[in-house]
């Protein structure tokens, strides 16, 4: 899986993969970190609803978009 990390310092590769400059790519990552928390407290990343245990953010996991996106949502990111 392609990561932010490796793409940051080449700005031209990540605007072909992402369509977005780093710049706008910036901007959006706390509107989807947020949106993304608040859809995994209460849902898998299948899609399922929770049935145990409440989702929690760890600083030990990473950034939430190091998670795979199925599917074309990666696109709309």
């Amino acid at each position: 899986m392609t990561r932010y990390e490796t793409l940051k310092d080449k700005p031209k590769r990540f605007l072909s993969l992402t369509g977005y400059t780093l710049e706008e790519f910036s901007a959006l990552v706390p509107y989807f970190s947020k949106r993304f928390l608040a859809s995994v407290e209460t849902k898998t990343l299948q899609g399922k609803d929770r049935k145990k245990r409440r989702y929690t953010h760890s600083k030990n996991i990473g950034r939430p978009w190091r998670v795979a996106i199925p599917g074309n949502t990666r696109r709309t990111l």
